[in-house]
């Protein structure tokens, strides 16, 4: 078959198609374009909506946190004191060589009144209140206290006066013992 079309006509076929193709494409590109960025802007606004939706649900969480606020102080207490109680068991301490300890520690003029434990300085510590019939009784407990094989210090808290119904003046003492958990399991 031969092609009786002109030269011209022929080229101006060819680019006629061309045209066609790049208008088809130019088409398809805008129309991608179109759907990408409908689906950028719908992601933006899914991202605010749930940016709104979070901020007010911290918020939320912020303000019952603020309610419970004293709840929590008193479980961080509750907690810490528990820790207190978990290392003494789990140092398996036997309070009646702590109690023995004292007692021979207790000088002539002394007795104890009452024992507790504190968690002040998240330490381990023994409270001690004490009667003396003196200061000077009060300080050699004190240093006795410190002195000792398991204990690693001792510092008088509170030294106050009392009358008592005899009419002579014994003083009340309390002492924060620290002990050493090691040396106290060795001696068990």
């Amino acid at each position: 078959m031969i092609n009786l079309m002109p030269p011209k006509l022929k080229e101006a076929v060819r680019f006629g198609s061309y045209n066609v193709r790049i208008v088809q494409y130019i088409f398809i590109v805008v129309i991608s374009g179109l759907a990408l960025a409908a689906v950028i802007i719908f992601g933006v606004q899914i991202v605010r909506s749930d940016q709104a939706k979070l901020e007010s649900s911290i918020e939320a969480k912020q303000n019952q946190l603020e309610e419970y606020s004293d709840e929590i102080a008193a479980a961080k207490l509750l907690s810490e004191k528990i820790n207190t109680v978990d290392v003494l068991l789990q140092n398996e301490i036997k309070y009646s060589v702590v109690l023995q300890e004292i007692a021979r520690l207790l000088p002539p003029g002394s007795g104890i009144r009452a024992i507790g434990l504190t968690t002040e300085e998240l330490e381990d510590n023994l409270v001690l209140v004490v009667f003396t019939e003196s200061e000077v009784i009060a300080t050699q407990l004190q240093q006795n206290l410190a002195n000792s094989e398991i204990f690693t210090g001792a510092d008088i808290q509170q030294l106050s006066a009392i009358d008592t119904p005899s009419g002579s003046f014994r003083w009340t003492t309390t002492i924060v013992v620290s002990f050493d958990l090691v040396k106290l399991g060795a001696q068990q």
